[in-house]
């Protein structure tokens, strides 16, 4: 039940900690694509961070709950860190267990700092308008925000309760894309809907990348799918994607025959 790897690297000069991660099979986590001239560039933006050290050199702290344990060795403020609630939806996605729990973390912290290696080199495209290149830059980083997430095509055996996608970092096409096939595959499921409406969290931080305070993610994602998204109650970091009870055909026969 191990994912493959699925691509092989020149790994002679690739540091420490890349080979670590990805030494570590972990079922649903797939290795992301990545050339090996990125790899020096990776490495600079994993030593750049100044909690690195901790994320592979962390004593468990018996007097701390397994999550609690997580968070301290994981949790990460910055633009491209993960937030207290990712760390625990990824505990939840691995039935408690921490050892698993940590490999999928550290397998994130390679999805962040690629991801964040992708941005910064779509950007400096950006500045020079080389349009095809930030298309495929663009493109390359939703494919590995997207491996971050639940795959779509395994929903049905997700417990409803632990569907939570993360949106950070896509690009705003890229999060229409995602979205629009969430919305499929959700309703077009035979058992998801059958028990009870849903609704399903989406992260999306409250501001951009950008000079801007609200997030653009955010901003088209209402404007786009109005009514079926709505802003979260409490949390202005997350928006909430809402499905109606999916209706039986007993359910509409009883409906007609009364």
């Amino acid at each position: 039940m191990f994912s493959p790897i699925q691509q092989v690297l020149q790994l002679a000069d690739a540091p420490e900690w890349f080979i670590g991660i990805i030494s570590v099979r972990v079922t649903n986590v797939h290795a992301p694509h990545i050339r090996s001239k990125e790899i020096p560039g990776i490495d600079r933006i994993f030593l750049g961070k100044r909690d690195h050290e901790r994320w592979f050199h962390c004593v468990y702290n018996k007097d701390k709950t397994p999550l609690e344990n997580l968070q301290s060795q994981f949790y990460n403020g910055d633009d491209y860190g993960i937030s207290l609630h990712w760390i625990e939806n990824i505990l939840k996605m691995t039935y408690e267990d921490f050892e698993v729990a940590k490999a999928v973390m550290k397998w994130d912290i390679l999805y962040r700092v690629l991801i964040q290696n992708l941005h910064t080199i779509r950007n400096q495209h950006k500045a020079l308008k080389n349009e095809n290149e930030v298309r495929s830059h663009g493109k390359r980083i939703d494919a590995v925000v997207r491996q971050r997430n639940i795959p779509l095509d395994i929903l049905d055996i997700i417990p409803l309760n632990n569907l939570k996608f993360d949106l950070h970092w896509f690009t705003t096409r890229g999060a229409f894309d995602f979205v629009n096939d969430l919305i499929w595959e959700v309703t077009a499921s035979d058992t998801i809907l059958k028990p009870a409406a849903l609704e399903i969290p989406l992260l999306t931080g409250h501001s951009s990348h950008t000079d801007r305070k609200v997030s653009e993610i955010q901003r088209m994602l209402l404007l786009h799918f109005d009514g079926h998204i709505r802003k979260h109650d409490s949390n202005p970091g997350i928006l909430i994607l809402r499905f109606e009870k999916k209706r039986m055909y007993n359910e509409i026969l009883l409906e007609n025959f009364f």
